[in-house]
């Protein structure tokens, strides 16, 4: 494999990522335009509805540990350690992590 494959998985997860941001925002409008919350309700995210609130919680936490997977890969690639091994793991987590997005806005 070429080391540029370590690029892919980065990418799929920061649009998985991305891609929740959509419902995200449905939720929140449909619930300012339905009078339910206020507007300024998302200015701090206190009191936010549980329909958008797990979509919040969602992406927040696509920001805490996947930030070091970003580093790790980006490390990974430079220092010219992108081997199969490296690709393989990088897969996993980024596959683990769209899988655990997912049971956070659906089941959780």
């Amino acid at each position: 494999m070429s080391p540029e494959t370590i690029f892919w998985p980065m990418i799929i997860l920061a649009l998985v990522t991305l891609g929740v941001y959509l419902p995200m925002s449905k939720a929140r409008v449909a619930g300012v335009k339905s009078g339910k919350i206020k507007a300024r309700t998302y200015k701090l995210n206190e009191g936010e509805p549980e329909e958008s609130l797990k979509y919040s919680n969602a992406i927040r936490n696509q920001y805490e540990t996947p930030v070091l997977f970003y580093a790790s890969c980006l490390t990974a690639f430079v220092s010219g350690n992108a081997g199969t091994a490296m690709i393989v793991l990088a897969w996993a987590y980024a596959l683990s992590k769209t899988v655990h997005l997912f049971v956070h806005i659906t089941s959780n």
